[in-house]
């Protein structure tokens, strides 16, 4: 059975970017998710999060959960500048 949980569980690979991108501090990003801070921590530092944690993570930043995923915010800011 704790394999399987393993499998469902995700890394969060920009959440410090994003987090740092909206000016959020790790409690605060905590709080506006409905998550401990300790949570937002671990995660920062590479742990994986179940679908629901990063569900309320992407809520809480106020962006989809697979820009979450997949975007990093200090990419996005670099491409319209030449």
């Amino acid at each position: 059975m704790p394999e399987e949980d393993e499998a469902n569980r995700l890394t969060v690979p920009y959440l410090r970017a994003w987090r740092i991108h909206f000016v959020l501090s790790q409690r605060e990003l905590a709080k506006q998710a409905g998550i401990t801070p300790g949570t937002v921590i671990r995660l920062e530092r590479g742990e994986r999060a179940n679908y629901l944690t990063i569900r309320k993570l992407a809520q809480g930043l106020g962006i989809p959960m697979q820009q979450l995923l997949s975007e990093n915010p200090a990419e996005k800011d670099l491409r319209g500048v030449a």
